[in-house]
């Protein structure tokens, strides 16, 4: 399956963020920004709250920005069930309490369970689906 991102035109600059819309237990999360490079999938506690607040897992991991700052996660969310175009995938996602510009970065353990490929240039994303690669 081929899925356009965002519906966008093309030709839009790189500075516009590469974001799908999720769904995650019948609620559609919009602003979920895909980064292939990222190591970790991060989720706002505005979006666990939003969930019903489920129940985390205490988290081992540190992040560090880019700025050198370093911060700990609210928790791990674990065998988080997503859902694109009809897909559903389980992943793990790191809840921060800090302001973010997205819901939820969705990183290379996402592409991974989705079996995704991306294009920034073209803004699709084309993933198997019901046993077809179409």
């Amino acid at each position: 399956m081929i899925f356009n991102l965002d519906n966008a035109e093309p030709g839009l600059p790189s500075s516009v963020a590469f974001s799908i819309p999720v769904v995650i237990k019948n609620i559609i999360i919009h602003r979920c920004i895909i980064n292939e490079g990222a190591s970790t999938c991060i989720m706002s506690t505005l979006v666990k709250w939003r969930l019903g607040s489920p129940e985390l897992t205490p988290s081992t991991i540190t992040f560090r920005a880019y700025d050198g700052f370093l911060s700990q996660p609210e928790g791990l969310y674990q065998n988080v069930p997503i859902e694109l175009e009809g897909k559903m995938v389980l992943i793990d996602i790191e809840v921060v309490d800090a302001p973010l510009d997205y819901n939820i970065l969705l990183g290379r353990s996402y592409m991974y369970a989705m079996k995704a490929v991306s294009s920034l240039v073209f803004r699709t994303m084309m993933f198997p689906h019901a046993g077809k690669e179409e």
